[in-house]
């Protein structure tokens, strides 16, 4: 473990020897600020949007480009005014920042349910951190450009890994410190008294700049072209002071591959995390894990060139390429683990590669601006590419099989044009011969596979939700045994079924998938005490899916849904119209289920939005929906929106329902055990919960149901009579031993792992 020592322990003791705290506080600070704000900021947010994943990586694009923005300024003012001028103008950037403290979003910014999410998110984070993070942004180029002119002859490299360990923290610390013990309120508050603390300490660092302690002189514009300048500058390898005219200014092609390098990267992170969130839940946890990594590449990489070893790294990266394409390949069949295993290793290693190789081609201390101006760029680049430009060109998640085709391209330009390897300038040819074979093998096996996702499709989406796929097949016995309803057709949202419907006239009224008969949800609607007397159900169903939930309704029913995604409404039918809030028409679309239940008189409509807001918009405007049933089925792919299983959340439910009204929650997930969780809330809300566990499904003559999908329900209720039916009673299975009796999510405060199978 000498290794890991030499990197943390004798690291930081080098940097306090060598670099005045000044400099060291203030860069530690803004960098923990300003990647603590990340995970704190989407966490505020992710209700608001549905809880998908594209909330992260909307949010990591405005990241990026905010960092952008903020080295850029520090590159131009440095190039273009003097050092007084620049503390200055920095003072008074100190002083507006203020305002925006402290840093809570303003409720007015939550989504009416027709806007392009995208662009709300990005005007929501603008108002809220938009110049305090610009301001953060600019302090690691920025004190290492000061330093350089306080200090002449001393590298200021290694505090860029200074500030990147502090981001590494704010990154670390989060889940396990911060979210776990303070409420989303105490952390922005805390955190806009750190900024201040800041605030003050970058104001000192510009105060010892304009008390004259350097040559009061801007590098003009044809420094950062001509090599004129200084001639105290560090060398490349940023160990020795050399003269900078011998380094020579950034030829074009080297500014080029540092923004390939940057940008292949950024892409396989947001790629990665999309992966993962998609699977399991967008949570920070997986937000963290791979940023995390992200940035260790970079601290190692940028202490010493020492920690990365060309040929170790290079095979590394193609071994666990490798195994990032056998989990595309076997999808929901390999353990979450291992998934979460395979992606980070993949993104570690390539990470490693990109990053090593832009420590080894770093330029002269005077053209670092320039230098991290163009590794930002990159890094906003490669969020354009996966928020804005993929979803517009892919109708799938291509972006993971891009970003490793994308990373081996720029690592193989990289070694083309690095001097100090045997690979220099395609020598020897043998050499690469087996690595552009090898490397072309990988890029064939990814993109073969995103190919054999589109076999058998006959109709794809993509939008800021995800990937909906419908496909058709016919009945030949694996959907059922005892019965042949002919060919079928099927939604999928992700990887997991979202509903599943009969294509024939007499058979398109078939309830299948979770929604049988038998099924959690069939018991509720169909042996409801007010359904056996007298009929007239009110049912609200959170997730619209296919709309099989339409075919349990009956004239005097009245169902009204609550669905997220546009698309999703107009694949079941509904007549989607701009600026709409409310679906009430329904032709044929790709499922009939709602048009044929509007058909046979049942009152039915479609909420577009977040199922929480807008059941939180009908109390606050004094409209309780007063639901008989209350179906809870909202999770797309095995991803769980956390937001609508938290106490908070339940309460709101309740109010929503008759006083007699059943909650049924579709708990069914490969990786998560949710039946805790739904329990405790039940029980924190006062509530009797009955788990109905349907593995074995058969109708109420004994024979085999109409469709086999296994599903598992838990209802929420205080309706005694529904409870003793003597109908109910044999669907009920008996819960085994609660493992987690005191664990209850809140807004503020859930734990994933605590419920990972």
């Amino acid at each position: 473990m000498n290794w890991l020592y030499r990197i943390t322990i004798g690291h930081i003791t080098a940097i306090f020897h060598d670099y005045p705290f000044r400099y060291i506080a203030t860069i530690f600070l803004s960098a923990f600020l300003l990647f603590q704000v990340q995970p704190m900021i989407a966490k505020s947010i992710l209700p608001w949007f549905g809880g998908t994943p594209a909330v992260w990586t909307t949010c990591m694009l405005f990241f990026q480009v905010l960092l952008l923005v903020g080295y850029a300024y520090a590159h131009f003012t440095s190039a273009r005014m003097k050092p007084s001028t620049q503390t200055l103008m920095h003072w008074g950037l100190l002083v507006v920042s203020l305002i925006f403290l402290p840093i809570i979003p303003d409720e007015v910014w939550k989504p009416a349910g027709d806007e392009n999410p995208v662009t709300r998110i990005l005007l929501l984070l603008g108002a809220t951190i938009g110049l305090p993070y610009v301001v953060l942004s600019t302090t690691g180029p920025l004190m290492q450009r000061w330093f350089s002119l306080t200090n002449p002859g001393q590298s200021p490299y290694r505090l860029f890994a200074l500030s990147n360990a502090g981001s590494l923290a704010a990154l670390l610390t989060y889940p396990f410190v911060f979210e776990p013990n303070m409420t989303l309120s105490t952390q922005a508050h805390s955190w806009s008294w750190g900024f201040v603390l800041f605030a003050v300490s970058c104001a000192g660092c510009a105060w010892y700049v304009f008390q004259g302690k350097t040559t009061d002189q801007a590098i003009s514009t044809n420094d950062l072209t001509t090599g004129a300048g200084p001639k105290s500058d560090v060398s490349v390898t940023g160990n020795s002071t050399s003269d900078a005219d011998s380094a020579g200014a950034p030829a074009f092609g080297d500014m080029l591959t540092w923004i390939g390098l940057s940008a292949a990267p950024s892409v396989l992170l947001l790629a990665t995390t999309n992966q993962m969130c998609q699977e399991v839940a967008v949570v920070p946890f997986l937000w963290i894990v791979p940023l995390s990594l992200y940035l260790i590449t970079f601290i190692i990489c940028f202490d010493s060139e020492r920690w990365y070893h060309r040929p170790t790294f290079l095979l590394l990266s193609l071994i666990s390429a490798g195994l990032v394409w056998h989990c595309l390949d076997t999808g929901h069949n390999t353990a979450i683990q291992y998934q979460v295993a395979a992606y980070s290793l993949g993104l570690f290693t390539c990470c490693m590669v990109c990053h090593g190789e832009l420590a080894k081609s770093k330029p002269s201390p005077r053209y670092l601006t320039l230098f991290f101006l163009l590794i930002s760029a990159g890094g906003a680049i490669g969020g354009i590419f996966v928020v804005i430009i993929a979803p517009r060109i892919f109708d799938q998640y291509w972006e993971i099989h891009t970003a490793y085709t994308a990373c081996f391209f720029f690592m193989m330009l990289a070694y083309w044009r690095a001097k100090d390897w045997y690979l220099y300038n395609g020598e020897p040819l043998w050499a690469w011969g087996i690595l552009v074979s090898i490397v072309s093998m990988i890029a064939t096996f990814f993109w073969m596979n995103a190919v054999h996702e589109s076999v058998d499709v006959v109709y794809r989406s993509r939008d800021f939700y995800g990937v909906l796929t419908i496909w058709t097949d016919a009945d030949d016995g694996y959907l059922t045994e005892a019965f042949n309803y002919g060919d079928y057709k099927s939604l999928r949202h992700g990887a997991t079924l979202h509903g599943t419907q009969y294509t024939s006239e007499s058979s398109r009224r078939v309830k299948t998938s979770y929604y049988a008969n038998q099924s959690g949800v069939g018991v509720a609607v169909r042996l409801n005490p007010k359904q056996l007397k007298s009929g007239g159900l009110n049912i609200g169903v959170v997730g619209l899916g296919a709309g099989t939930m339409a075919a349990y309704g009956e004239p005097g029913d009245r169902i009204r849904f609550y669905e997220i995604n546009p698309e999703v409404v107009r694949l079941s039918g509904g007549e989607v119209h701009a600026g709409q809030l409310e679906v009430t028409q329904f032709s044929t679309g790709e499922f009939t289920y709602l048009k044929d239940c509007q058909d046979r008189g049942c009152r039915i409509d479609v909420v577009l939005g977040d199922a929480r807001v807008q059941m939180e918009r009908q109390l606050a405007d004094g409209r309780p929906q007063g639901f008989d049933v209350l179906v809870v089925d909202a999770f797309s792919s095995d991803s769980i929106p956390m937001h609508l299983l938290t106490l908070n959340c339940f309460k709101l439910y309740l109010k929503h329902m008759d006083e007699n009204g059943i909650l049924a929650v579709h708990v069914s997930n490969r990786y998560l055990s949710l039946e805790p969780i739904v329990r405790n809330l039940a029980r924190a809300t006062d509530r009797k919960a009955v788990w109905i566990d349907w593995s074995a499904p058969k109708n109420d003559n004994g024979e085999q149901d109409p469709s086999p999908s296994a599903s598992n329900w838990i209802l929420v209720t205080n309706n005694e009579e529904f409870l003793n039916s003597p109908l109910v009673t044999p669907h009920l299975e008996p819960f085994l031993e609660n493992p987690l009796p005191d664990l209850i999510w809140t807004d503020d405060f859930g734990s994933l792992w605590q419920i990972m199978d």
